[in-house]
């Protein structure tokens, strides 16, 4: 009888034991990206899925399960063309995905910059009564202004930003107008800004390093991905691009198309695919044509340190050029660092583009000292919940020469 019941207690134990493995097979783990906290496996799902969708906005054709297990996004790097570097080199190469800088921005002799110098800067509220800008941001928006003195200074609040979009672009007043939420309004009126003044659109945590004039002289629109770390680390994936520093031309088409997209993606409740950088990533894939299998191909030209230049040429009008990290966003969210660290030991052995992340993570982590080459830098002071209770200054009292848009004389000063 003890005999059988301890037969008993020990193959309850087994049982126990493997539907724990099974439930930690089951559910990924949960991890913080900067915003929200999601699901890793759920995060990169989401992406391939959207990936796969044609661009005539057909959002029933998604990825086959066959076609989920070859993709390289969900099986590291292994899949590769021979024609370029192996996966395994990635891993400590200084020129992986993200090659390392030890050279100036590249740019041109030029009186004429491609992109005019002019500079954005948005606050939007969505609480009667609240002018200006939260005074923690005063000394990102003096740093603009002490390195581009002779640059001309735009100001959009509630009034400016509602009378552009009902002027320039109407088609989008009515979804402007209901969506209650203030991130959606400052996304879309950035790409707006862009496209119809062209410029820098800098976010208010953003901290200027050094002149920008080299910056705008050789390419036509330069979009800056999130720090290297954010994407390998955290979504498995070699670029995330950020909406929080954008350089471009007036009328360029890439930004059309951002605001051409807009509408149909206006309902989906997560704000991220809705308008903001996971929307922003899938639109520049779209318009330089890049397919999910396509993701992980990376030149092996030193020519540029951009991390994705393999698909040709970048400096024509309507290019999309990408700039590495290190000169508009090198520091990455050292908020998230236990995250990091988390998912480094259990996914660089086996995903190498995390491996490449983790090593950089590692190696930065512990320098905090600037790139001299760095344009700007993010504090990851988000500034997505102000309060009635936050303290505002003018912005005239930043800037004396700030200028505001109307509708009868276009830009006037305050």
């Amino acid at each position: 009888m003890l005999f059988r019941s301890t037969r008993r207690t020990a193959f309850l134990s087994t049982l126990l034991v493997c539907l724990g493995f099974l439930f930690w097979i089951k559910f990924p783990y949960i991890i913080y990206d900067g915003r929200n906290l999601v699901s890793v496996k759920e995060a990169q799902t989401k992406y391939l899925l959207k990936s796969s969708i044609a661009r005539n906005g057909d959002r029933n054709r998604l990825l086959s399960p066959q076609h989920l297990k070859k993709n390289p996004l969900t099986n590291g790097t292994r899949s590769r063309s021979s024609k370029y570097e192996s996966s395994q080199n990635l891993v400590i190469s200084p020129n992986a995905f993200e090659p390392e800088v030890n050279e100036d921005f590249q740019t041109i002799d030029s009186g004429n910059p491609i992109i005019p110098h002019i500079m954005h800067f948005i606050f939007i509220t969505g609480i009667n009564g609240k002018r200006g800008i939260p005074s923690i941001y005063k000394q990102n928006v003096l740093s603009f202004l002490h390195f581009n003195p002779n640059w001309t200074y735009y100001f959009w609040s509630d009034v400016s930003a509602r009378e552009l979009i009902a002027t320039r672009q109407p088609d989008l007043l009515s979804i402007y107008d209901n969506k209650p939420d203030v991130v959606f309004k400052a996304n879309a009126l950035r790409y707006v800004l862009l496209y119809e003044f062209g410029g820098v659109y800098v976010d208010l945590d953003i901290k200027c390093m050094r002149p920008l004039d080299r910056a705008t002289m050789k390419y036509a629109c330069i979009l800056t991905p999130e720090p290297f770390e954010h994407s390998a680390i955290l979504y498995k994936m070699p670029y995330f691009f950020s909406n929080a520093v954008m350089l471009c031309r007036p009328k360029h088409p890439f930004f059309k198309q951002v605001i051409e997209s807009l509408p149909k993606t206006a309902k989906l409740k997560d704000r991220l695919e809705a308008d903001g950088t996971m929307f922003f990533t899938k639109q520049y894939s779209l318009y330089n044509k890049i397919q999910p299998n396509e993701t992980f191909k990376i030149t092996s030209s030193t020519e540029s340190n951009s991390p994705y230049f393999y698909r040709g040429d970048s400096d024509h009008n309507d290019a999309t050029y990408v700039a590495n990290t290190h000169y508009f966003m090198r520091s990455f969210d050292f908020g998230a660092n236990s995250q990091f660290n988390r998912l480094c030991k259990r996914y660089s052995s086996i995903y190498n583009i995390v491996k490449r992340g983790c090593n950089l993570w590692n190696k930065r982590k512990l320098n905090k000292s600037r790139n001299s080459f760095s344009f700007t830098d993010h504090n990851w002071k988000h500034m997505y919940s102000i309060k009635r209770t936050t303290q505002m200054i003018p912005i005239q009292s930043v800037i004396p020469q700030i200028k505001q848009y109307n509708a009868s004389s276009k830009m006037l000063d305050i």
